[in-house]
C-alpha cells in the first residue's frame, strides 16, 4: 500500500483534515490503515467497526447470492471490498446494494422477507421508484440491503454489460461516477476514493468515453475527472466542454463540507442532467414529492 499512501491524491485528500471531518466523511478507517502513526483513537475505532461490520455484510451477501438463485449483481461498496480495498477495514459500508432484473423483483422480495428482512416503507417518486430498501437484525447490528432494478432513475431500457454476474469495468466505473456526481452532488469523500482506486483498472479511456455516451454519463464522468485534476493534481483525460460551468466554479471545500438543499445545490443537480427535458422532469418529481 506504499504506492497508495504516498500518492498525490491521498496526500491532498488528507491534508489538514480533522478527526471530525474524517468521521463525517467515513474515511477514518482508511486514514488509520494508511497513516496509523498519525491517526487518532476515533480513526482506529472506525477501522475496527468497518472490519467487523463489513465482514457481516460480506457474509450476508454471499448467503444471498447463493440462496436467491437469481442473477444479482453487486454495486458500489460491496463489490469493491475484496477488489480495490486490500483490507476491508479501510472502507466504510453503510449497506449492501445489488442490481436485479425487474422481472425477478417479486421473487427476490419474497426471498428476502422469508429470510427475516423487513421492507422499509417509503413514498415512491421519480428519484427512487427503481429501488427498494430492506432491514434485518443480525446480532446487535441492523443491516440494510437495497435492491435496484436499474443503475439510476433515468436509465430506462439501457442494456448493461454484464460479465460473470458483475458489471463490466467500464459500466462499473461509470456507475461510480454517476452515483457520486449526478445522484449525490459530490457528497461523500469515501465515494471519491472508490473512483480513484477503481480508475487504475481503466486502460482504454476512448472506449470508456463512448460507453459514457450510451449510459448518459458523460457529464458525470468528466465532472469527476475534472475535480480530480483541479483539486488533487491528477492527470486524467478530461473533455472540458462536457463539464458544466457550475462544476468548474466549485471550490475544494465544497467536497468537504456538509451540503444543504439550496439554490446552489439545485443548480449543480440540474446541470448534471443529460438534457433540459430530464432536468425539468427532475424538478417536477422532486417538488411534487415534497
Amino acid at each position: 500500500m506504499t504506492e497508495i499512501k504516498d500518492s498525490t491524491f491521498f496526500l491532498e485528500l488528507f491534508r489538514d483534515t480533522s478527526e471530525a471531518l474524517r468521521e463525517r466523511h467515513k474515511i477514518g478507517g482508511l486514514y488509520y490503515y494508511l497513516y496509523s502513526e498519525e491517526a487518532t483513537l476515533v480513526d482506529e475505532k472506525s477501522y475496527l467497526f468497518n472490519s467487523l461490520h463489513n465482514e457481516i455484510l460480506l457474509n450476508e451477501y454471499k448467503s444471498l447470492s447463493s440462496g436467491i438463485n437469481k442473477t444479482i449483481i453487486p454495486l458500489k461498496g460491496i463489490a469493491l471490498l475484496r477488489d480495490v480495498y486490500k483490507d476491508i477495514g479501510m472502507r466504510f459500508l453503510s449497506d449492501v446494494d445489488i442490481l436485479i432484473l425487474q422481472t425477478e423483483s417479486q421473487n427476490v422480495r419474497q426471498h428476502l422477507l422469508n429470510d427475516s428482512y423487513r421492507e422499509y416503507e417509503e413514498t415512491k417518486w421519480y428519484g427512487n421508484d427503481y429501488k427498494s430498501v430492506y432491514h434485518k437484525k443480525i446480532l446487535d447490528l441492523t443491516i440494510t440491503l437495497e435492491t435496484h432494478e436499474k443503475l439510476i432513475f433515468d436509465h430506462h431500457d439501457l442494456k448493461l454489460d454484464i460479465v460473470n454476474n458483475n458489471l463490466s469495468r467500464h459500466d462499473f466505473f461509470l456507475h461510480l461516477c454517476i452515483h457520486y456526481a449526478k445522484q449525490h452532488n459530490f457528497q461523500r469523500l469515501y465515494w471519491l476514493v472508490d473512483i480513484f482506486l477503481y480508475s487504475k483498472k481503466i486502460k482504454n479511456w476512448k472506449e470508456l468515453n463512448n460507453r459514457a455516451k450510451v449510459l448518459k454519463a458523460t457529464k458525470s464522468l468528466h465532472s469527476v475527472l475534472y475535480l480530480f485534476n483541479k483539486f488533487f493534481h491528477c492527470k486524467y483525460p478530461v473533455n472540458r466542454s462536457s463539464v458544466p460551468i457550475v462544476v468548474r466554479y466549485l471550490k475544494k471545500d465544497y467536497l468537504y463540507k456538509e451540503q444543504a438543499f439550496n439554490i446552489h445545490y439545485l443548480a449543480l443537480k440540474l446541470s448534471l442532467r443529460a438534457n433540459l427535458l430530464e432536468a425539468m422532469k427532475y424538478i417536477v418529481g422532486r417538488f411534487s414529492k415534497s
